[in-house]
C-alpha cells in the first residue's frame, strides 16, 4: 500500500475510534445518568498522551480514558453463508423500518440469532421490524431481552435468542447489528485488574491534562453474539489503583470501583 494511502487509512481508523469513544460517554450520560461528569460544553478530544476525553465541569477538568474489553475467542465458528444471510436480513429490516418512521423516531436494534438456518427472508424481516416496534422503548430508556435469561422466554420467535433496542444517539448512527450466539463469556476479575494495571502506566501523563482522571472500561458491545457478561458478584470486586474513579460499563449496567 502506498504511504499516502496508509496514512489515510490510519487517520480514518483514529477518527472512527474518537467517534466511538465520544459515543460511549454519551451513552453513559443517557442510560446511566449521574455516573460520569457532564461538561459545561463539548468534551475535548486531545491527542495522546492526553486521556481520550476531557470534560470541564464547574471549572474542574475530568479526564476520561476509555478502554474496551472484548472476548478473547469464541466457542463456535459461524458458517459464512449463515453470517452473510444474517447481515442481509439486518440491512433489509433496518431499511424497511426506517422507511416507515420519521428521522427522529428511528431506533437501533441488535439481534441475537440462534445458530443454524434462518426462516425465509421476507417473513423474517417483517417479524424483525414488528419486534422492534413492539418493544420500542420510551425516550431515555432501552429494551433488552438477553440470551439465556429466563425473562427472555416467550418474548421472541424461536429463531432469535435475544434483542436489544435503543434510541440512537445523533452523533453515532449505527447499522443494525446481530450475530449467532454460540457462547457468552463471563468477565473475569483478572481481566479488569490487568486492564487497570495497563492503563495505570500512563496515569502520570493523563494527569497533566486534568484535575481528576477516570477510567471507563466498556464491555458487552454490539453485536449481542460477541458480548461479555458482567457476573453478579462483580459488585463486590475491589482493586488497588490510583485513578480517581474506575467504572465498568455494559449496555445494561454500570459499576464503580473507587
Amino acid at each position: 500500500m502506498p504511504r499516502a494511502r496508509r496514512c489515510t487509512a490510519v487517520a480514518d481508523i483514529a477518527e472512527s475510534q474518537r467517534v466511538e469513544e465520544l459515543w460511549w460517554v454519551k451513552f453513559a450520560w443517557q442510560y446511566h445518568p449521574g455516573t460520569l461528569p457532564v461538561g459545561d460544553g463539548k468534551p475535548e478530544q486531545l491527542k495522546p498522551p492526553a486521556p481520550d476525553l476531557v470534560v470541564t465541569s464547574s471549572g474542574r477538568r475530568y479526564g476520561i480514558e476509555i478502554s474496551q474489553i472484548t472476548p478473547s475467542g469464541f466457542v463456535g465458528i459461524e458458517n459464512l453463508q449463515i453470517r452473510a444471510a444474517q447481515q442481509a436480513y439486518l440491512k433489509s429490516a433496518q431499511k424497511t423500518h426506517e422507511a416507515s418512521v420519521t428521522a427522529d423516531t428511528r431506533l437501533f436494534a441488535n439481534f441475537s440469532f440462534r445458530p443454524g438456518p434462518l426462516p425465509p427472508q421476507r417473513s423474517a424481516v417483517r417479524e424483525m421490524v414488528e419486534l422492534v416496534e413492539k418493544y420500542r422503548p420510551t425516550p431515555g430508556t432501552s429494551f433488552a431481552a438477553l440470551p439465556g435469561q429466563a425473562a427472555t422466554a416467550g418474548l421472541l420467535p424461536e429463531w432469535l435468542a435475544g434483542l436489544s433496542v435503543f434510541h440512537p444517539l445523533p452523533d453515532f448512527p449505527l447499522r443494525w447489528a446481530g450475530g449467532s450466539v454460540w457462547s457468552t463469556e463471563s468477565l473475569c476479575r483478572d481481566q479488569v485488574a490487568e486492564r487497570i494495571k495497563q492503563k495505570s502506566l500512563r496515569l502520570a501523563e493523563y494527569r497533566r491534562f486534568a484535575d481528576e482522571v477516570w477510567l471507563l472500561l466498556v464491555v458487552n458491545q454490539f453485536a449481542i453474539g460477541e458480548d461479555i457478561s458482567i457476573p453478579w458478584d462483580a459488585v463486590a470486586w475491589r482493586f488497588e489503583h490510583d485513578f480517581d474513579r474506575v467504572l465498568l460499563m455494559s449496555q445494561q449496567e454500570l459499576l464503580t470501583f473507587q
